[in-house]
């Protein structure tokens, strides 16, 4: 009796769910069901949400169409189609591992400007793998045509980009992996690609991304130029919360950079240093060194949690000039070292560059020293301007050159306060130069 009345209850509860499954296929009731959804997260976090349409189709797929998430602060999340398959067996298991979720015609747009220049306030926030709800994996995510529209950040917005993706959190093995490749939408040869792991092991933390740029990619950089980054730090767990939460603590996260590049001519150059990060002192890059295409360089970087680059140094050294003479389509000869000190912010940085080198041929002129020296201060955008001095030192006579130069991007370059002194010359005076019409 026991058995039939077990067997009669389990064809019941089937029954039941496909009843349910076969009533989400009513148009009126899916959106009914969103609704509810939709309603119950606007009341937990502020977002509003609305979609076109809803299609639920067996085994457990999900579409979308014009998908629209908004904050009340203006920021919005649109997508035109959105595809999601889930696994849902894994639910059995407290997982939540979906098959693939694909979104097309996707627009981020950013109203609210993000502060930079206040001072940051401390946060709670915690780094703990126990806290995961959940096992969560997403082996495969696409968004294809994705704009980001930002004011704040035009580098990188109105660029139609392709994204290919991975995300596993794994709270048993304390673990974090993501994987990502974001492609330029119109030129599919451009892309930068970017592997994430987070791990624990006993009491630290390990913290592990590696990143990747084709020829001609994101960075700006010339078409035969490819480049690599990789990162390791690693730190104890409170260590990490301190810094995440902005809390005035010594404490420090430390690990290694390494930057390589490569070339289609098969020259190959790498740049490596030592990376410490705590709330007190920002990010500090000590003994950077390395060797790019014959130039050494050597120096330490920067980045003080009010934004400024103060104190930051580098020094390249070119031990032949000959190998640069393409350049400037003269034979030259001799070698250079070239300092460059770094204050301001990113926003605006300011830069002091000595340059001094020493038995300088060009052509058929010699030359015993030529020193430079550069101060100013460049506005992203907008205008560099700077104070410019040269000496030169060729046998018998001593050339010294000075002057204020203000440049602005694709617009005009002036200089003033101009002064040329000469044995046989002195000249003073402005110039002009038109960068549109080519005129002085």
């Amino acid at each position: 009796m026991l058995l039939k009345t077990l067997r009669y209850t389990i064809l019941a509860l089937i029954f039941l769910i496909l009843t349910a499954l076969a009533a989400m296929q009513i148009k009126e009731v899916k959106l009914y069901a969103f609704s509810k959804i939709s309603q119950y997260v606007e009341n937990k976090t502020g977002y509003a949400i609305s979609i076109g349409d809803l299609d639920l189709m067996l085994p457990f797929v999900v579409k979308l169409t014009n998908l629209q998430i908004e904050s009340e602060e203006g920021d919005s999340l649109e997508v035109g189609r959105a595809v999601i398959r889930i696994n849902p067996s894994s639910l059995l298991e407290k997982k939540l591992h979906f098959h693939s979720i694909s979104l097309k015609d996707v627009v981020i747009t950013q109203s609210t400007p993000i502060k930079s220049d206040t001072a940051p306030t401390s946060q709670s926030i915690s780094l703990d793998f126990d806290e995961l709800p959940l096992y969560l994996a997403i082996p495969q995510f696409y968004a294809q045509n994705l704009t980001i529209h930002s004011e704040q950040y035009p580098e990188i917005s109105d660029i139609p980009v392709d994204i290919e993706a991975h995300l596993t959190m794994d709270p048993s093995n304390k673990s974090v992996s993501i994987g990502a490749k974001v492609i330029d939408h119109a030129d599919t040869d451009k892309f930068i690609a970017a592997d994430i792991d987070l791990f624990e092991d006993g009491s630290n933390l390990l913290f592990d991304v590696s990143i990747s740029e084709a020829r001609g990619g994101f960075i700006k950089l010339p078409k035969e130029i490819s480049l690599k980054a990789d990162v390791h730090l690693i730190g104890t767990v409170d260590s990490w919360n301190k810094l995440l939460s902005q809390q005035d603590s010594l404490e420090r996260v430390l690990g290694d950079i390494r930057v390589g590049y490569s070339t289609e001519s098969d020259t190959a150059g790498e740049v490596t240093g030592n990376i410490y990060l705590s709330s007190e002192k920002g990010i500090e890059i000590n003994n950077i060194e390395g060797t790019v295409d014959g130039v050494t360089i050597r120096g330490d970087l920067f980045y003080h949690p009010t934004g400024r680059l103060d104190g930051s140094q580098l020094v390249v050294s070119i031990p032949e000039i000959a190998a640069y003479d393409h350049l400037v389509k003269k034979a030259i000869t001799g070698a250079a070292e070239v300092d460059v000190s770094l204050t301001g912010t990113l926003q605006a940085p300011s830069f002091e560059v000595l340059l001094t080198s020493e038995k300088i041929e060009i052509d058929e002129a010699s030359f015993a020293n030529i020193d430079m020296g550069l101060t100013g201060t460049y506005y992203p955008n907008s205008c560099f301007d700077a104070q410019f001095a040269l000496n030169i030192d060729e046998p018998g006579d001593k050339i010294h050159l000075s002057s204020r130069v203000r440049w602005c991007m694709g617009d005009m370059i002036d200089i003033k306060d101009l002064s040329i002194i000469h044995p046989n010359a002195n000249i003073q005076g402005n110039l002009a130069y038109s960068m549109a019409t080519n005129e002085l």
